[in-house]
């Protein structure tokens, strides 16, 4: 399943997977987890940071019903986010941290998913423009 990212009329922004609609009005996100953003300083400046945390803390399987009048703006997560929100659902399933979506990742987990996303994109770049050698 593509995972999306959705603007809420209340302001929350969650990231999850959808499944088909049972009906016109609404539909099934699995293990949604709000997004947290705030500013952080770095060497470089003032980056922008994210956390993820669970949106629906008592749910039983995970997944809740969203009415689409609800809902502003659906799009579809970066291969980065996705990933780091693959491994938060994870680790969260396993509990090996309740305190997880407030942690933030390793500098090893993080250079692990750039360099995922730097080999998918540098394979889509070989695959749209091969390489010509003109002498």
């Amino acid at each position: 399943m593509d995972i999306k990212i959705l603007k809420l009329t209340n302001g929350d922004e969650i990231i999850t997977t959808l499944s088909a609609v049972k009906d016109n009005s609404v539909v099934t996100a699995h293990h949604p987890l709000k997004i947290h953003t705030y500013p952080r300083m770095s060497k470089q400046g003032v980056e922008e940071s994210m956390a993820l945390s669970r949106w629906v803390a008592l749910s039983e399987n995970g997944s809740c019903e969203i009415i689409k009048n609800n809902i502003v703006a659906v799009s579809t997560a970066s291969f980065g986010i996705g990933k780091f929100y693959d491994y938060c659902v994870l680790k969260m399933k396993q509990g090996k941290s309740a305190h997880l979506a407030s942690q933030e990742p390793t500098d090893e987990q993080l250079q692990r998913i750039e360099d995922e996303l730097q080999e998918e994109l540098f394979d889509e770049y070989d695959d749209e423009y091969p390489s010509k050698t003109i002498h």
